[in-house]
């Protein structure tokens, strides 16, 4: 019996640390859309989970990436 009360105490801790990780990680990747100058206040269903907002600022990071290659190119060309 001691056993199985262990066991429960070491899954209800671990339970909570993944659950305090998740806000960890969905309050990490709001701030991190914020900083990219995405407004988080309207969210939708793309913004409920922390995949949704991971994939939204790779999607952001990759379009300032090709307009900064874009422009760069253009720049060259002009010179």
């Amino acid at each position: 019996m001691p056993n199985l009360l262990n066991y429960m105490k070491t899954h209800y801790w671990l339970s909570m640390a993944t659950k305090n990780e998740s806000h960890e990680k969905y309050a990490w990747w709001i701030n991190e859309l914020n900083s990219l100058g995405v407004n988080t206040e309207n969210k939708n269903q793309e913004l409920k989970d922390v995949q949704g907002l991971e994939s939204l600022a790779d999607d952001v990071k990759q379009k300032f990436i090709h307009e900064y290659k874009t422009s760069n190119s253009e720049e060259q060309n002009m010179c």
